[in-house]
């Protein structure tokens, strides 16, 4: 083994600038005139500054630190674009200094001075001989230390360590989720560091796997001029034993003999590389992953990447811890959803996370920081190829990819290819070839795309991450497989849709105790939360909007995966939201799980599962699941599979009504491949009979060799609605006036008479627009969520508290009434629940008493065509002239005046798409 003198421990530490440091010539401690200094502290290394500002504040170092320039403690109401999270924590560059005892043996061969990892640049001295200077916070690194420098005995280091910006690519500033957000200006050591001595030279080994699977081979760094001993070893076993002889610095062996890595099995060996007198060591698995044509491929075998966008949150800790066990549990709770993958959004995992993923069997996607310079990717590319779960590289997210960056990127995936074994894509989402902007090449068909740049990246890429266009995203209720297969016949390569879902919920406000007395609760994120919604008279109704929320947020996340499972020529996708994600856009509700890795309301284990596993039962259901008796039904059932292929398998199909099965089916199947769409049936029947509306479940189920898979849909069946209006003397006798919407006046005036109105529309009312998407997550504008009121008007409506998608064409092209009257409790009978950072009282069907007259309001969007919406129409109709028609929430004739005199929002649903003024190495041409 070569030598390792720890340097982890006390360092004698001041601060000495604002700014970074880059001088050539070693800093010294700041003294007064007798050479004495009352700034300088003692801090543990590794460690962060940020963790130490107790030490900082009980010292005279305290006031002379500079601090992150752009924290402010937000606070909510905020409209517009929301800022991310920022802490108060130092900026600039302190010195570290330390002494260390150094035994000078006879002869090695080379020292380095290894650090694990620091954020974000490093300058070091021994012995007042510079040894370089590093930018960069990904990964390890090494600095030559000359043989001379170093003396037998007592030996001095000094580090300059900086947290300020560094520039990467071109000159930009270079920006990853572990430096922007709560983590912005983070500053410290977080990594191991060590003076290494290697007296034969022999450095690293890694293990890289042949496309074929038929050899591995066993690369070394340094001592070329010396023999190598190889030995693959099984925990104490060893099964291999070769020699690399002098001059080489690799060597091949069969995998005849060997168990293959995998995410089911994910089987570590041991290789021991020795000389005379030196040694390395480095867990592997033998693996590899491959593309062909738009098709991914794991061990030979196709591989469907369903992935989660790891962020970098870390809830209580804010950095990304250092132990394995923390990672550990979050795979498992990953794995047992069903996710075989992990794209790092814009960051490196940590070590520990690598190793935990290597030991568990979960593939990893690397993404590089946004503008990492080719010399940060030479670091982070040698520092991962020694994890077997580590199969893929991105360059960065949503960076406009131009000319000139293209040659960046051919530059970083010929390193990619030559010194690892993983696949190379060029960006998460291609801005600048497949939307925003174009340069001077632009093609329209199959959509607009820069067909120059992309025959470009078909030259030296491996896969992509897509946008597709918003159909699995921001746009991904009206998501098309058949939209998607035509635009992605474009491409060459295999796509990972990118970031997919961005269905934002409600704030969990159950959870504010748990940030009590953590950095991330101190910025009030939650705190202001509780005041505005009180201050606007909707605390009461935070819990229920945060349940509805998930619920429908659970919805339409299945639609989602599923549009995907449908679309044939998708090899996979990063989920964005795992989990909740609070430092991003001061707020970023858009997980499955809360932060702390609980489900969220309305979802499941078991049923995330039913869409994200090895086989996703699917069926192509019409996009209005509301139909009217008699209704003839006609459902495609398919199956996208990558598991064994299944010679023989039983497909079981069931329609039930409540408890009636109306019917059920077991079909034999055709030989299922492993790698595709197969259809399996065609469901055909009529709708049944009812007196009053239904809901359908439509359960699928197939078995057969080692698969066993399930799924449901639910369905809905409405009575067929007369669509008559009641007749003049119905009204009159009923006291009620009908009306698409009337002036304020004439309104307050029919009402103060004593008539009762029903309008169908808005006027004279402030509304905003509303879409059955919910709003995107972390902004500021759009809704979250719905609310159904305990009501006689849907006491035969068929569900579960909110709008499911049997409203889903009535909230599309609808319109939201806003009712910020606060002095009265907000109880509409359908509310709307509008974003918690700047929130508004809102609703789509809602009464009131106003003097001697009543009123009733529906703005959801009725059409003829919807089944459900005409059924419900009759029934507002019914109720409006009915004796149950007697509200009892009051207002006053002024009190509706300033109602309708209040201004219209003019908020945009769903802005900021793919562009995030956050992150500062976002570059527009």
């Amino acid at each position: 083994m070569h030598q390792a003198l720890s340097l982890n421990g006390t360092w004698y530490v001041d601060y000495i600038s604002d700014k970074p440091y880059t001088d050539k010539a070693m800093p010294e401690f700041k003294t007064d005139s007798q050479g004495r200094s009352d700034t300088v502290v003692r801090l543990s290394v590794p460690g962060y500054w940020e963790d130490n500002l107790d030490v900082f504040r009980t010292t005279a170092l305290h006031s002379e630190l500079s601090w992150n320039p752009e924290y402010t403690l937000l606070r909510y109401p905020h409209a517009g674009y929301s800022p991310d999270m920022q802490l108060a924590n130092p900026v600039g560059t302190f010195l570290y200094k330390r002494t260390f005892t150094f035994e000078k043996k006879d002869g090695f061969a080379s020292a380095e001075l290894y650090v694990g990892g620091v954020q974000n640049t490093l300058s070091a001295w021994i012995n007042g001989v510079y040894l370089g200077r590093h930018e960069g916070y990904s990964s390890e690194f090494f600095l030559p230390v000359p043989e001379e420098i170093l003396a037998d005995g007592e030996n001095s280091i000094t580090l300059a360590v900086s947290n300020t910006r560094f520039d990467g690519y071109d000159g930009n500033a270079v920006s990853g989720l572990t430096t922007r957000a709560s983590n912005n200006y983070t500053g410290g050591i977080w990594g191991d560091v060590e003076l290494r001595v290697y007296a034969d030279g022999l450095r690293d080994v890694w293990v890289s796997t042949a496309p074929d699977l038929s050899h591995f081979t066993v690369k070394t760094d340094g001592a070329r001029a010396k023999q190598k001993t190889v030995q693959i070893l099984d925990g104490k076993r060893c099964l291999d034993e070769v020699i690399i002889p002098d001059g080489e610095t690799e060597v091949a062996l069969d995998t005849a003999k060997y168990t293959l890595w995998s995410v089911r099995e994910p089987k570590l060996y041991t290789v021991r590389v020795f000389t005379e007198r030196d040694s390395v060591t480095c867990r592997f698995g033998i693996r590899r992953m491959t593309s062909k044509g738009n098709r991914l491929y794991f061990n030979g075998e196709p591989y469907f990447f369903r992935g989660i966008c790891e962020h970098c949150y870390h809830a209580m800790d804010v950095h990304p811890p250092r132990e394995k066990a923390y990672y550990r549990s979050h795979l498992r709770t990953l794995k047992a959803l069903g996710f075989n993958s992990i794209r790092f959004h814009t960051h490196v995992p940590m070590p520990e996370y690598a190793e935990a993923a290597d030991e568990l069997g979960m593939v990893i996607e690397v993404e590089t920081p946004n503008n990492t310079s080719y010399t940060e990717w030479q670091d982070i590319v040698r520092a991962c190829r020694r994890h077997p779960s580590i199969c893929a590289y991105s360059s960065g997210n949503e960076m406009l990819i131009d000319e000139a960056y293209i040659e960046h990127l051919r530059a970083c995936a010929a390193f990619v290819h030559a010194e690892s074994d993983s696949l190379f894509s060029p960006m998460s989402a291609m801005r600048g070839v497949e939307y925003f902007s174009f340069g001077d090449c632009k093609e329209d068909k199959p959509f607009p795309h820069n067909p120059r740049r992309l025959a470009a990246l078909d030259e030296f890429c491996d896969l992509y991450n897509s946008y597709s266009l918003g159909q699995t995203s921001y746009r991904s209720e009206s998501g098309d497989s058949a939209l998607l297969n035509e635009r992605n016949a474009l491409y060459k390569r295999p796509i990972l849709s990118h970031e997919i879902c961005i269905h934002g919920t409600y704030c969990d406000l159950s959870l504010m105790s748990r940030y009590e007395g953590t950095r991330i609760g101190e910025t009030e994120f939650m705190s202001s939360v509780k005041k505005h919604l009180q201050d606007v008279g909707l605390l009461d109704r935070a819990n229920l909007y945060y349940r509805n929320s998930s619920a429908c947020q659970s919805l339409l996340r299945k639609h989602c995966f599923e549009t995907i499972r449908r679309t044939d020529n998708i090899a996979g996708y990063d989920f964005l939201g795992d989990i909740d994600t609070h430092w991003h856009t001061f707020g970023y509700c858009v997980g499955m799980m809360n932060e702390f890795y609980e489900m969220k309301p309305g979802e499941t284990a078991q049923n995330v599962r039913r869409y994200n596993s090895d086989t996703v039962l699917l069926a192509d259901l019409p996009r209005l699941p509301s139909f009217t008796c008699g209704q003839k039904l006609s459902v495609p059932i398919l199956v996208s599979h990558y598991g064994k292929t299944l010679d023989k398998a039983t497909l079981h199909v069931t329609l039930r009504c409540g408890e009636q099965v109306l019917l059920r089916r077991e079909i034999r199947t055709g030989e299922i491949a492993c790698g595709g769409i197969t259809p399996l049936y065609t469901l055909a029947a009529v709708m049944p009979r009812v007196e009053t509306p239904g809901a359908l479940t439509l359960s699928v189920a197939l078995s057969g060799g080692d698969t066993d898979a399930e799924n449901e849909w639910t369905l809905y069946v409405f009575p067929k609605a007369s669509g008559k209006l009641p007749t003049a003397s119905a009204l009159k006798k009923a006291n009620l006036c009908i009306s698409n919407g009337m002036d304020a006046g004439e309104l307050i005036s029919r009402l103060e008479r004593g008539e009762n109105v029903l309008i169908f529309g808005t006027k004279p009312f402030a509304s905003e627009p509303t879409i059955f998407q919910l709003a995107l997550a972390g902004r500021t504008g759009g809704h979250l969520g719905t609310a159904i009121a305990d009501h006689p008007i849907f006491s035969d409506f068929p569900n579960d508290g909110f709008c499911g998608w049997q409203f889903r064409e009535m909230l599309n092209d609808g319109r939201a009434v806003v009712l910020d009257l606060k002095k009265h409790p907000h109880r509409p009978i359908l509310d709307m629940a509008t974003t918690y950072k700047n929130a508004r009282r809102e609703a789509m069907l809602f009464e009131y008493k106003v003097g001697a007259g009543k009123l009733l309001v529906c703005s959801l969007n009725l059409k003829e065509s919807d089944p459900g919406a005409m059924w419900l129409k009759e029934s507002i109709l019914a109720y409006a002239m009915s004796e149950e028609f007697a509200t009892t929430q009051d207002l006053t004739p002024n009190e509706l005046h300033t109602l309708c005199s209040l201004p219209s929002p003019g908020a945009v649903i769903n802005t900021n798409e793919a562009q995030n003024k956050n992150d500062i190495t976002m570059k527009v041409k």
